[in-house]
This record gives C-alpha cells, structure tokens and sequence, in this order.
C-alpha cells in the first residue's frame, strides 16, 4: 500500500485474522486502525451534541408507554425535546425507527445511564 491514510480498519474487539505477509506500507498515516465501537447517540443516528438525558427520558417513555411502531414513536417523538436533533439527522425516519426498536428491546434502564 502507498500513500493511503489507513492501511486495514477493523472494528473493536475484532477477532479478524489478518496477514501481511509480503506486504510493504509505504507513506501510510496509520498501518491497523481499531475502531471504537459506535455510542448511543451515533448508534441511533443522532448528531453528536444531543444531550444524552434527553434521549434517556425519550427512551423510558417509548418504554413506558409500550410505543411499538415508528407511526406511534413518530407521533410522540415530533412532541418531545429530541425531535429538534432528529430533524438534523440525516434521516429521520431511520432514527425514528432505531429509538423505537432500541427502546423496546432494552430491558431496563438504569435512573443514572
């Protein structure tokens, strides 16, 4: 590889094998990048400066109040603190969908997350 900025990128606590047996890396930035895993926020589609505790209340109350679908979630969701970050996201609809999915399958969420 020549002149790239990243050689090989893998996501974290991967179990990949990888061989660079008769390789060369020449003018390479980093050779083997180990990603973080994604947070909350970039996990659900949201932008980086949305305040987690409005996403934890978002999240108790889709739980609390059993919204199952992305038409209920997005009925609720248009009337909450966090639709002004979903509305930067650059898809609202597969946000909508990832906070009502995650919401649901969490099985509880601790007062101090």
């Amino acid at each position: 590889m020549i002149g790239v900025s990243t050689g090989l990128s893998l996501p974290a606590n991967s179990s990949a094998i990888v061989d660079f047996t008769n390789n060369k890396l020449i003018g390479v930035q980093t050779a083997i990048l180990e990603r973080d895993e994604p947070g909350l926020l970039e996990g659900l589609g949201l932008p980086a400066d949305t305040p987690t505790d409005i996403v934890i209340e978002v999240l108790r109350a889709i739980k609390d109040r059993k919204i199952d679908t992305a038409e209920e979630g997005e009925s609720y969701l248009k009337e909450s603190k966090l639709w002004t970050y979903i509305e930067r996201s650059s898809n609202s609809a597969s946000v909508i969908g990832a906070i009502v999915s995650f919401a649901s399958a969490v099985v509880g969420i601790p007062p101090t997350w």
